[in-house]
């Protein structure tokens, strides 16, 4: 696995790794504003008609797909069947609620899975996606797709403008035997320069995560080194394990049934690529900075390097974490 060479520091060029899955943000265009969103709003779409080629390279990748970060529009319906009649392992889609009944129930019955975004109740989540009525239509997403025999999961992100109510918010999900997924507030650039507080120092971050630590079972996403050093105290008592389903990542299950998944972003950078609208494979963000093609020859100088330092970062956090 993945994870095993990056414990022991033999990952070796990135650009050599085989993708374990690729996040799809094919449409540039998005109805909301959402404050924790890194990405920009005013992106020209170039048009791309057909998704074949894409669609065999990540089935010859032997990859998963990620449709996420943006609405079901009808291209992304041409790309989401174009990866299934190519035979891509799994296709996972996550929606804000608005368009997921875009795709027909054909499609919907072929997904791996389908989340949907919610960030706390509704109050919360409208001010954090930044549209009334947010809310009820990605609430009402849910319970139609439970209606038709789906287990849609509650794709939520933690911040300082939800964590207030986040203990009436799970009670909700319980109430309606909705499965949550859950990640903190970034502290990527683009987050913070639009001006949004995420939980960037110890105090913060640690009331933040003895929330999610809290209440029911669910699924917790750590993916920033920051909070990571902010919660060493308290990640050093767990029980972490490479994670055998994706291989590119820690995990720690906890007896309330609560599991932890740590993927590292040095590992990511050779583990996952973006598709974007121009129908080009780009590296995965890098604190909120974005644009780095992936074809080959076009990677930057040094980036080898980049990616080994990052990787020294992660393990000096992560080595007295787990004893190594």
């Amino acid at each position: 696995m993945l994870v095993h060479r990056w414990l022991n520091g033999t990952l070796g060029d990135p650009a050599e790794m085989t993708p374990l899955r690729v996040v799809a943000t094919i449409v540039a265009v998005c109805n909301l504003s959402c404050r924790h969103c890194f990405w920009h709003h005013d992106l020209e779409e170039v048009p791309v008609t057909d998704w074949k080629k894409q669609a065999q390279l990540i089935k010859s990748w032997q990859a998963g797909v990620d449709y996420a970060g943006r609405m079901v529009t009808p291209k992304g319906l041409v790309f989401i069947n174009a990866c299934l009649k190519a035979g891509v392992k799994k296709v996972r889609v996550t929606d804000h609620g608005y368009t997921i009944f875009n795709l027909p129930a054909e499609t919907l019955a072929r997904l791996d899975h389908v989340s949907i975004s919610l960030d706390g109740v509704e109050e919360d989540h409208d001010r954090q996606r930044n549209k009334v009525g947010a809310f009820q239509k990605a609430w009402s997403a849910i319970l139609k797709l439970k209606n038709m025999g789906y287990d849609p999961i509650a794709s939520s992100c933690l911040s300082p403008m939800n964590i207030g109510h986040w203990a009436e918010f799970e009670q909700i999900l319980v109430d309606y035997d909705v499965p949550l997924s859950v990640a903190m507030i970034s502290t990527a650039e683009a987050v913070v320069e639009r001006g949004v507080v995420g939980f960037d120092d110890k105090a913060s971050c640690w009331r933040a995560f003895e929330t999610l630590l809290s209440g029911v079972p669910k699924i917790v996403n750590l993916y920033d080194l920051d909070h990571v050093r902010y919660l060493a105290p308290i990640l050093k008592d767990l029980p972490w394990v490479p994670d055998q389903v994706e291989g590119d990542g820690l995990l720690a299950k906890l007896p309330s049934g609560t599991e932890i998944i740590y993927r590292p972003q040095s590992l990511l950078w050779g583990a996952e690529l973006n598709l974007r609208w121009d129908g080009e494979f780009y590296l995965p963000t890098l604190n909120g900075k974005t644009g780095i093609n992936a074809r080959p020859g076009f990677l930057p100088a040094g980036y080898a390097e980049m990616v080994k330092n990052l990787h020294e970062q992660e393990m000096g956090v992560w080595s007295p974490i787990l004893g190594l």
